[in-house]
C-alpha cells in the first residue's frame, strides 16, 4: 500500500459518496485530509469516521465554484496541518434534463461547480505549490459522459469534457514546478445520482446496506461493458484490424467504427525473387505501366512515434 504520512490533502465535496471514500483511502494511507462539503452534518460526520479509524481530518464548510471557496479550502489546509500536497477536485451536482428543457439555471449550476469549481481549486493548490516550492499532486475526476456523452447531460457531459482538456493542459504547463496532473473517470451508484428519475430507490437500497436486484446489477454491468466498448471505438489511436490498411483506413475505423473501400485479398504463396528475398502474389490493380506486376507492401501501417 502506499504511504502518504506527512502529507496533506484537499478533497472537495467529500462529505459523501466518491469524496468520502477517497478522503478516507488517503487518510487510511496516512495523509492528512481536509473534507469539504456543503452541508455541515455531512462534513461533520465524515471527519469523525475518519477520526475514529485513526486518520487525521478537519471540515471546511463551503460550496465550491467561486474563487474565495478555493482559497478558503487551501488556507483550512495550511492553516491546520502547515501544507499542502494534494487537491482532488471532486465536488459536483447534476442537474439532468434533455436539451429543449435545460434552463440557463439548471446549466450555469453544473458548469459552476464542475468546472469553474475544478480551476478555482487547482489554481489555488498550484499557487500554493509554487510558495512551497515541493512539488504537488492534482486529482480530477472526469466522467464517461465527458468522453462520448450522455442522454440528458448536456451540462455535465460538456463539464466534464473541459476536466480532461484541464489535465492534458495543466500536466504541460505544472510539469517544471514538479506538479503531476490526473484525471480518473469513476463510475458509482452514489447520493448524487439519485436525481436522474428512477434511481433515488436503488440509491436508498445502497445507502441501507441492501443489495440491489439482480435484474438491476446485470442491466448496470450491461450499461458499463456498452460504454466501454464504444469508447473504445471512438479512440483516435486504434489501429486498422486487418493487414495492408492505410492511415486513411485507421482514421475512418477511429472515426466510424469501420473501414472503408475494399479489403485486399489474402495472397497466395509467397514467390522468391533474384535477390532471395521474397514477394507477394501478384494481383489485380498491382501491374506497372510496362505489364510487369510490383510487389505489393507487406508492412502493415503503424502510427508515427510520438515519443
Amino acid at each position: 500500500m502506499i504511504r502518504l504520512d506527512g502529507k496533506v490533502a484537499v478533497v472537495t465535496g467529500s462529505g459523501q459518496g466518491i469524496g468520502f471514500a477517497t478522503a478516507r483511502a488517503l487518510a487510511q494511507a496516512g495523509a492528512a485530509v481536509v473534507v469539504n462539503d456543503v452541508s455541515e452534518e455531512r462534513a461533520a460526520a465524515a471527519v469523525e469516521a475518519i477520526a475514529a479509524a485513526g486518520g487525521r481530518a478537519l471540515a471546511e464548510v463551503v460550496p465550491v465554484g467561486g474563487s474565495e471557496a478555493a482559497d478558503r479550502c487551501v488556507e483550512r489546509a495550511v492553516s491546520g496541518f502547515g501544507r499542502l500536497d494534494i487537491m482532488c477536485a471532486n465536488a459536483g451536482i447534476l442537474r439532468d434534463k434533455v436539451l429543449w428543457n435545460m434552463t440557463d439555471e439548471d446549466f450555469d449550476a453544473v458548469i459552476e461547480t464542475h468546472l469553474r469549481g475544478t480551476f478555482t481549486c487547482a489554481r489555488a493548490a498550484v499557487r500554493q505549490f509554487r510558495r512551497q516550492g515541493q512539488g504537488g499532486r492534482l486529482i480530477l475526476l472526469s466522467s464517461l459522459a465527458g468522453q462520448r456523452g450522455n442522454f440528458g447531460q448536456t451540462n455535465y457531459a460538456a463539464a466534464k469534457a473541459g476536466i480532461a482538456a484541464f489535465a492534458r493542459t495543466w500536466a504541460l504547463e505544472c510539469a517544471r514546478l514538479d506538479v503531476t496532473v490526473n484525471a480518473v473517470l469513476p463510475v458509482a451508484l452514489t447520493r448524487m445520482m439519485a436525481s436522474i428519475p428512477g434511481m433515488e430507490p436503488y440509491v436508498d437500497a445502497v445507502e441501507r446496506g441492501e443489495a440491489l436486484p439482480a435484474a438491476v446489477r446485470m442491466g448496470i454491468g450491461i450499461w458499463a461493458w456498452a460504454r466501454r466498448k464504444t469508447s473504445r471505438r471512438c479512440s483516435f489511436f486504434l489501429r486498422p484490424k486487418r493487414r495492408g490498411g492505410s492511415p486513411g483506413n485507421a482514421s475512418a475505423w477511429a472515426a466510424t467504427g469501420f473501414r472503408y473501400g475494399r479489403t485486399r485479398r489474402k495472397s497466395a504463396a509467397p514467390i522468391a525473387r533474384a535477390d532471395g528475398r521474397r514477394k507477394r502474389s501478384p494481383q489485380p490493380g498491382n501491374r506497372r505501366s510496362d505489364g510487369n506486376w510490383k510487389p505489393m507492401a507487406s508492412r502493415r501501417w503503424r502510427p508515427p512515434d510520438t515519443r
